[in-house]
């Protein structure tokens, strides 16, 4: 069975207990925030993976993880390097525990069974406001999710 209700819990709380964000969301933003860096996180795709045991499915959970900041806030040129402090406390939350405190087996963090953990930047813009944002695709794997039938 997917526990994916603790895996969302794990991955959120990673995020809250940083201290670096004025939110942590577990759904894509719609419209604007405030001034300060926020985080949002939603789930992207759920795959099997090859490394399953011999009478079960193991699966790539896929989460994305937006870190976003209003462009409009000043001072202008403290924007990426507020976003990508924050992007720093994540990626060492998420190397550091790398099992999620043992609810995953891991983060796929060098790309065994997917693309790896990766980070894009680019911008979105809800209600016409500019934001920058650091999207961070966050690949979990988890063992024996799914019994197979012999």
């Amino acid at each position: 069975m997917l526990d994916i209700n603790t895996i969302l819990d794990k991955v959120k709380s990673h995020a809250q207990s940083l201290g670096v964000f004025g939110s942590v969301n577990t759904f894509e933003p719609t419209t604007p925030s405030s001034n300060d860096v926020d985080c949002s996180i939603w789930l992207d795709e759920i795959i099997p993976v090859t490394s399953s045991g011999l009478a079960s499915t193991s699966v790539c959970v896929t989460f994305t993880v937006a870190i976003y900041a209003n462009m409009l806030a000043e001072p202008y040129d403290e924007t990426d390097a507020k976003l990508i402090r924050a992007l720093d406390a994540l990626m060492t939350a998420y190397n550091g525990d790398f099992t999620l405190d043992g609810t995953i087996r891991d983060v796929d963090i060098f790309g065994r069974h997917t693309q790896g953990l990766r980070v894009t930047a680019e911008y979105f813009k809800p209600d016409g406001v500019l934001f920058r944002v650091l999207t961070i695709t966050l690949p979990l794997i988890v063992n024996d999710v799914w019994e197979q039938e012999a």
